[in-house]
């Protein structure tokens, strides 16, 4: 056997094998590249051991070991795929080490930071912790500001204020964790100068503004609320209805801006004469009679207030140049003589748009001037340092959207898109002419 001829074993084989005289002649190469990878993964410190007895093996495969199918011919093969499988399982477990853990396949959770950027009319998002702006709606808005995101029914609200409009996107979570929209837009609430909105725990649409009506009508400026019932049923219409007024200028005799809701009540920030006027105001989500009685001053050493953050025990909001923070036990507007009773958490901003709790210990914050995305802890509402997140030059409205692990996995998101768009379609049959 060890007397023939290596070209003239190897023809043979090549012809019985049927491959012409590609497969077995690229065998040798191919175990013997195996062997090179597995001692250069020994050089780099990568533990891989390498079979001292694999190169003898080796050596014989271009001989007799195919073509008689002997005892040798089968620990030689079941050799160097044992070694191959061991190298390669090695070196993918020295990558994934490697690998941020949103990307790596043992991650449970996942977050996505949604940004708006009107300047640019897109609205972006990282999956955290990779820091990649990636598109997510690039078309349809024009002057994308506020931002909500339903985390239940996987919805983007976002306010476009050129458009006079909320509208909404369905939302779609693919296997590999790519976040995308169905791109269909769904509008919420129209003819509407918005501000800002925000979202309860059910699901209803929160929102101050004035509206826009058709003249002769008066516009009336206000917070209003549009229920989730409403917003479902615009789907099958394509027409939203109005919006309800809860909170109108008759009463808060200002002009509220940012909102932020907990399971009880809602609170906004004034856009102005916030020092008279109030910072910081609580309401009832339940609006009584005397609508007024029903307002709480919290805070008043900001003349404007650009954003708000609740957690279960404080109120963070957003000024220029400042985050300051209350707790929610605070008794009256009045922040102190010396401001003690409102706390600077932060002068390291500059104009803070969009401000938001991640459910767990942070605040994020998007600083519209400053071109960046912070956080901080949420424990007190003492002093902090900022942490940098991301750049975000122009960025302006800000949302979290989290994945777990159960919810992963699938293409979470497009059962209610395929659902809404069985429901647009047989609408479109039931009024057809």
């Amino acid at each position: 056997m060890n007397n023939v001829a290596p070209g003239a074993q190897m023809a043979p084989l090549c012809t019985a094998m049927g491959r012409g005289n590609s497969y077995p002649c690229f065998m040798p190469r191919l175990f013997r590249s195996v062997l090179l990878l597995a001692s250069a993964g020994t050089t780099l410190g990568l533990g891989v051991v390498r079979q001292p007895s694999t190169v003898d093996h080796v050596s014989n495969i271009g001989g007799a070991a195919i073509g008689t199918v002997g005892a040798e011919s089968q620990d030689t093969g079941r050799l160097v795929e044992t070694e191959k499988k061991r190298l390669t399982a090695h070196l993918n477990a020295k990558a994934e080490a490697f690998l941020p853990k949103s990307l790596s396949n043992n991650d449970p959770n996942t977050n996505f930071l949604i940004s708006s950027f009107p300047k640019l009319r897109v609205v972006n998002y990282v999956r955290l912790p990779d820091l990649v702006w990636r598109p997510l709606v690039a078309t349809g808005v024009v002057s994308p500001h506020a931002i909500a995101v339903d985390q239940d029914r996987l919805r983007l609200y976002i306010a476009d204020t050129a458009l006079a409009k909320i509208v909404w996107y369905q939302l779609i979570v693919l296997p590999d964790k790519t976040l995308i929209s169905d791109g269909r837009q769904h509008v919420a609430v129209q003819a509407v100068s918005v501000r800002n909105i925000a979202l309860d725990l059910t699901g209803n649409l929160w929102f101050s503004g004035t509206s826009c009506p058709t003249p002769p009508i008066l516009p009336i400026d206000a917070i209003w609320k549009q229920p989730i019932p409403t917003i479902d049923a615009a789907v099958l219409s394509g027409v939203p209805l109005e919006a309800l007024p809860q909170y109108t200028k008759g009463v808060t005799k200002s002009a509220p801006s940012p909102l932020v809701l907990d399971a009880f009540s809602i609170y906004y920030g004034n856009d102005m004469e916030g020092t008279t006027k109030g910072s910081i105001v609580k309401a009832g989500q339940a609006v009584p009679m005397d609508a007024a009685s029903a307002l709480v001053g919290m805070a008043n050493n900001a003349d404007t207030t650009y954003s708000i953050a609740v957690t279960p025990t404080a109120l963070f909001y957003g000024s220029d140049n400042a985050i300051y923070g209350v707790l929610k036990t605070k008794v009256g507007a009045d922040c102190g003589s010396t401001g003690d009773l409102c706390k600077t958490v932060s002068d390291l901003v500059k104009k803070p748009t969009a401000m938001l709790w991640d459910g767990d210990g942070s605040i994020y914050v998007a600083d519209a001037e400053a071109g960046a995305i912070y956080s901080f802890a949420s424990a007190s509402v003492s002093p902090h340092a900022l942490s940098k997140i991301i750049d975000a030059g122009e960025v302006w409205g800000l949302d979290v959207l989290r994945v777990t692990e159960d919810q992963g996995g699938a293409l979470r998101g497009a059962v209610p898109s395929l659902i809404l768009a069985l429901l647009v379609f047989c609408a479109a049959i039931v009024t057809a002419p």
